[in-house]
């Protein structure tokens, strides 16, 4: 089995930098770069999904699992044009596989 993670964003604190002043041009500069994070991770689960991928969604990004080896989901990042090292793609032994 092996997983990998579209992420989506973080918690607003974080991207914007908890405790610190905001204005509206920081709020946007946020929306853009999530919007272009959201449509990048939609690609990739398209992507994804079309060779088999199992995809749920967690707090603050997607998991995306298929239960094969390494070097075939290699072939699957290769032909979705996908970068595994981005994606954060591992491969699970099969007791991390069974409970997380």
């Amino acid at each position: 089995m092996v997983r990998c993670t579209l992420h989506l964003y973080l918690p607003a604190g974080w991207e914007l930098g908890e405790g610190s002043q905001i204005d509206p041009a920081a709020l946007r500069r946020l929306g853009d770069g999530l919007r272009e994070r959201c449509a990048a991770a939609a690609d990739a689960l398209a992507a994804l999904t079309a060779r088999g991928w199992r995809c749920r969604v967690r707090r603050h990004d997607v998991t995306a699992e298929k239960d094969c080896d390494r070097a075939a989901a290699m072939l699957d990042f290769l032909r979705a044009d996908l970068d595994p090292v981005a994606l954060g793609l591992q491969e699970l032994g099969a007791a991390a596989g069974t409970g997380g």
